[in-house]
């Protein structure tokens, strides 16, 4: 296993306790791997993580600083059962809570830790630690969001935002890019949706020519596209087109049920168009 692989194996393993095989395809997950056409950079955490193209689409990424983070509990200067003293309070009484409420009391933990076997020293120790890491990250929250934008001539067409997640001093870079990469999926995603061009491509690939046969009465040389069906024939010597739209997808259709036409000749000029 190539080294590189087997250090971020191992350092995930490590971190999160995940499954052998789950681990092993993130350390695989090489993000020039996914999308080789996207630069990486190193991230102050309020800049430009990464930057380039995915098929059609312009991809910025981006990582800022969270102004509204998301507290897991609160403080206040008013105690009830299950609060926990803040030990800044202390030093700074003017300035400082002095109580932190968390959104699960140590004795709740306990209770929890209790019942799935673990003895009673043992939950104790692991709930305080719980709770007091718990109270740091509200104390000093460093929160931040990432947020994917999909461009097409600079138009902005799909774009994505996860937000309110600490970044862990380690391997920090790690960890937003893989935050990245399920944005960067949505927000191309989303601008594949909202691309008229990328539509377009999609219902002309789809196309198809329906041959006349001669075992089935009436039938005649046929396009159908996007479930408009268009006849095209000699009729006593003169090329007749005939358009049926009853079958149309709802994708083509205005709002007024309507498929907007146009017809043109071979010279790209217009001679029909209704809406």
């Amino acid at each position: 296993m190539d080294t590189t692989v087997l250090n971020r194996y191992r350092r995930f393993r490590r971190e999160t306790a995940a499954p052998a095989k789950i681990a092993l395809e993130w350390a695989k997950n090489d993000p020039a791997a996914v999308y080789p056409d996207i630069a990486w950079g190193s991230s102050a955490y309020t800049t430009v993580l990464g930057e380039g193209t995915v098929g059609r689409y312009e991809i910025v990424v981006k990582v800022e600083h969270e102004d509204d983070p998301i507290l897991m509990g609160s403080f206040d200067d008013t105690w009830t059962e299950g609060a926990v003293e803040n030990p800044k309070w202390r030093n700074d009484r003017w300035n400082t809570s002095r109580w932190y409420h968390p959104m699960t009391s140590i004795g709740q933990h306990v209770k929890a830790l209790r019942e799935s076997g673990m003895a009673r020293h043992d939950a104790y120790r692991l709930a305080t630690s719980y709770v007091m890491t718990e109270m740091k990250r509200d104390r000093e929250p460093e929160q931040y969001f990432i947020s994917v934008t999909a461009s097409r001539n600079d138009i902005e067409l799909g774009d994505a935002v996860v937000g309110g997640f600490d970044v862990p001093e380690d391997n920090a870079e790690e960890h937003l890019i893989g935050c990245a990469l399920d944005l960067i999926a949505e927000a191309v995603s989303m601008a594949e949706d909202n691309d008229p061009e990328a539509r377009d491509e999609v219902l002309n690939l789809a196309a198809r020519f329906l041959p006349m046969d001669l075992d089935e009465e009436g039938s005649l040389p046929c396009v159908e596209i996007a479930g408009v069906q268009v006849y095209v024939y000699f009729k006593r010597g003169v090329l007749t087109i005939s358009t049926h739209f009853d079958t149309a997808d709802e994708s083509v259709q205005s709002a007024e049920h309507t498929t907007p036409v146009r017809v043109v000749m071979g010279g790209g000029e217009t001679v029909f168009a209704a809406r």
